[in-house]
This record gives structure tokens, C-alpha cells and sequence, in this order.
């Protein structure tokens, strides 16, 4: 996902960023929480109310994340 760079130490600012109304913002978010919640398991149980809520989105776009 990235060239090198150490970037699990911002998983906690990256759970900050799906409350976002950008789809395209929102999708990338998600696809890193998707690649490191394995290194931060603890922190990855942060996302589950964000993940509840986009998932009850009357939006099928958000939905569909």
C-alpha cells in the first residue's frame, strides 16, 4: 500500500476520517483500515459504530463500502 513508509501509527486518525461525507475519501479510508486492522486489532474495534452506521445509509453507494 505505500513505498516503504511505516503507516500503522496513524490507524487512530484514519478512524477519525470515516465520519467523512466523501464517498471517494471514505472508500480509501476503509480500504486502510481493511489492510492494517490486522497489526491493530485493538484499535480496529473503534470503526464498528462508523461501520454500523454506513451500513444503515440510506445511501446504496455508502452501503456498498
Amino acid at each position: 500500500m505505500t513505498l516503504g513508509i511505516n503507516v500503522p501509527k496513524l490507524f487512530s486518525d484514519m478512524i477519525m476520517a470515516t465520519n467523512t461525507a466523501d464517498l471517494v475519501q471514505k472508500k480509501m479510508v476503509y480500504l486502510y483500515l481493511c489492510t492494517y486492522a490486522v497489526q491493530k486489532p485493538e484499535l480496529a474495534l473503534l470503526a464498528i459504530n462508523t461501520l454500523q452506521k454506513d451500513g444503515r445509509d440510506g445511501d446504496p453507494m455508502v452501503r456498498g463500502l
